[in-house]
């Protein structure tokens, strides 16, 4: 009996570079959500950036990421020891993927206010799948801003072209 070989070699998967997340205000009547291609370098200081500004917000309160039971919150003791907690995000050196495979995160903005965004992944990408690289990109979105201190007040109408704007401006800022 002759058994035949396998002599095709398998190609190895091509890495992830890019993800997709969808982002939605939560308890906000009509909804308001973005829709935004990222690099999977993302760290979550640089998250928080593109939400200030896809939301047209200005950065001026304090904010929180909430990944299944771990949070960015801190104690004073913790800040003013410098220390990191075991389990908590580090904004500026943990990424956002993989760790948003394990289910969606939650972004709130101004404690006073308690803007609560919903941050889901959709669709990742590798590089043969991309049609542009100069990430970061709104590829969609809905409703409109919210101004900063006043919950029932709409802002800005939401223009993809004018948060992409800023995110080319923010990519010029972060680039190395």
């Amino acid at each position: 009996m002759k058994w035949k070989v396998n002599t095709m070699q398998s190609k190895p998967a091509e890495p992830i570079v890019a993800m997709e997340l969808k982002i939605r205000l939560i308890q906000v009547k009509p909804s308001v959500s973005r829709t935004i291609l990222v690099p999977t370098t993302l760290r979550y200081r640089q998250l928080h950036e593109l939400i200030q500004i896809a939301f047209g917000w200005e950065n001026a309160h304090l904010h929180e990421f909430q990944l299944q039971q771990i949070s960015t919150t801190r104690s004073l003791m913790d800040v003013l020891l410098n220390a990191q907690p075991e389990g908590e995000i580090d904004e500026e050196n943990d990424m956002v993927y993989p760790e948003i495979l394990n289910g969606s995160l939650t972004y709130t903005y101004d404690f006073g206010e308690d803007w609560k965004h919903k941050v889901e992944l959709g669709k990742v990408y590798t590089s043969a799948e991309l049609v542009r690289h100069d990430l970061p990109l709104c590829i969609r979105g809905r409703g409109n801003n919210m101004l900063e201190d006043g919950f029932e007040e709409p802002g800005a109408p939401y223009s993809r072209d004018n948060i992409n704007r800023q995110f080319y401006y923010w990519r010029m800022r972060n680039a190395k």
